[in-house]
């Protein structure tokens, strides 16, 4: 086998490891709404995602704000279902996540449309 078709072979290989995302958001009264993420970092964390709702289509429709973007817990749950380190500030009302905190630590959060990540932004004047 040539060394170019083995090369190939790698990229595709790689390709199928990243695995494609599929999150569920929700704004103000808005139904929650699914975003595949295509491609992330490595080790992606909460502002990669703020990022993927920026880009989205979200925002061309006005279903998001334009301005600053925070994301935070499923309406209902508690703060104690995360580290603490995954939340922006010490305060046990606030559950606005860290824009550092790791993806990964938010194991399956946002995953089911009936326990969506919950965007908060402000309009820019």
């Amino acid at each position: 086998m040539s060394l170019s078709l083995l090369k190939g072979k790698e990229k595709k290989l790689e390709k199928k490891k990243k695995e494609k995302m599929k999150l569920f958001i929700k704004h103000k009264d808005n139904i929650p709404v699914g975003i595949r993420i295509e491609s992330l970092p490595d080790e992606p964390d909460v502002s990669d995602l703020i990022a993927v709702v920026r880009s989205s289509h979200l925002l061309q429709l006005g279903l998001v704000d334009v301005g600053p973007i925070t994301l935070h817990l499923p309406e209902g749950l508690a703060r104690s279902a995360l580290n603490e380190d995954c939340f922006a500030t010490v305060d046990e009302n606030d559950t606005t996540l860290d824009p550092g905190c790791p993806l990964s630590s938010l194991g399956t959060l946002g995953s089911l449309s009936k326990k969506p990540l919950i965007i908060k932004a402000k309009t820019c004047k």
